[in-house]
């Protein structure tokens, strides 16, 4: 692949991600503005259910198609549709299981009833087309970019009317619902080839062997990101989990932009065999991650009053200490996307254990300090250790190189 299909896929790309967070961002600033910190908090509660569920069955098929040689085969999206599906219907059933458990965490009694209400979210999404994944192999992103921006305007509209009548946590619930549904029907609608899904048992090998590291790293990060939450719930008050969800947020927000373009982009490129490194593959995770925590410590009061208004500068100090977290975790970028890049998904879950191991710290430092920098903190070692972790990898042995040459 040339550099002129990565400058102009990255480009696409990012842009793309920009318009498709800032959208989802004024959606937030909306309902954050509206309703009561008390509210925001039980509307982050709707987001993290669902998060805590796809995290559990994440088994990164989207990622096999672009990693594998013959990931754009019919056969291949067919059989990964097949498993998409059962994932999703077992995903909502999970949510309901695990119904008084988030009643146990969560001040939720009044709004327990949403969170039925969300257990239809994995469901639907359980039907996307993975089309829009295929073209990405030849860095063709219009597609997705079309699929993010639709879904988060409709995600946006929706909360807009429904503000018109209520004014409360049900916004946000209104809002997921509808992003998860125009989301899987603009899939479908955009895409090229038929859509099929369809038991394939040499696919289903493939994907859970090439899956099942990153799944438990996807779990590792729930519990690295969205752990805290259940923290801050338990040792501090719902309207504290309102000020924490926020700025979390708005930390989050060019964070995810800078790693789905990172991933998109770069995963293609590093696995292809012809790959030579030049100056700007090389360099651009790590000019990202320095541009990031500029932002972060430059614009960070102007930003938390512009997007949620000046009740939300009272925690204004967690804003930076987040940023600082999540610019130790973008240094590790590219590392874990040459691992991924060869096969090997075990090494991004060693980094994801490493970081984990210090979550039941921040319990202990919330008890002794009583302070919400504390989980902070515990999540900013978390990070160092594992990016020394990865900085410490010698060259991957020809061992361990992922073999290309197998067919289905």
């Amino acid at each position: 692949m040339s550099l002129r299909a990565f400058l102009k896929g990255s480009s696409i790309l990012s842009l793309g991600q920009i318009f498709s967070q800032l959208t989802g961002l004024i959606r937030n600033s909306l309902i954050g503005h509206a309703v009561s910190p008390e509210d925001f908090g039980r509307a982050a509660v709707f987001a993290l259910v669902v998060s805590l569920v796809e995290s559990i069955s994440e088994i990164s098929a989207d990622k096999l198609i672009l990693q594998y040689k013959y990931g754009g085969n019919k056969k291949v999206i067919s059989g990964i549709h097949f498993l998409n599906i059962c994932k999703g219907t077992l995903c909502s059933i999970l949510i309901i299981l695990l119904h008084p458990v988030f009643l146990y965490f969560f001040e939720m009694e009044e709004a327990s009833w949403g969170l039925y209400l969300v257990a239809v979210v994995p469901f639907i999404k359980g039907f996307v087309n993975f089309d829009f994944i295929r073209k990405q192999r030849e860095l063709e992103f219009i597609y997705l970019v079309k699929l993010d921006f639709f879904c988060q305007l409709t995600a946006l509209f929706i909360a807009y009317i429904t503000l018109e009548f209520i004014v409360d946590y049900r916004v946000s619930l209104f809002a997921i619902l509808a992003q998860a549904l125009s989301y899987t029907l603009y899939s479908h609608w955009q895409c090229k080839q038929g859509y099929s899904a369809k038991l394939n048992k040499p696919i289903l090998i493939k994907t859970i062997k090439f899956g099942w590291p990153l799944l438990i790293n996807g779990l590792g990060l729930f519990l690295i990101l969205q752990g805290d939450k259940f923290i801050v719930s338990k040792f501090f008050s719902m309207d504290i989990l309102g000020y924490f969800a926020a700025l979390t947020m708005l930390a989050l927000m060019p964070a995810v932009i800078i790693t789905k373009v990172l991933m998109s982009t770069l995963l293609p490129i590093y696995s292809n065999k012809n790959h030579k490194n030049n100056l700007i593959t090389s360099n651009i995770p790590y000019f990202l991650s320095f541009l990031y925590i500029i932002y972060i410590v430059l614009f960070g009061d102007f930003l938390i009053d512009l997007v949620f208004g000046p009740k939300y500068l009272k925690q204004d100090y967690i804003f930076i200490l987040l940023g600082c977290m999540w610019f130790f975790r973008l240094l590790q970028a590219k590392i874990v996307i040459k691992e991924i890049s060869i096969g090997n998904t075990r090494t991004p879950l060693y980094a994801t254990l490493i970081r984990l191991s210090f979550v039941p710290i921040s319990f202990v430092f919330v008890l002794i300090e009583n302070e919400l920098s504390s989980i902070v903190y515990s999540g900013i070692l978390g990070e160092m250790f594992a990016l020394l972790y990865l900085l410490s990898l010698r060259k991957r042995s020809a061992l361990y190189v992922y073999n290309k040459s197998q067919v289905l």
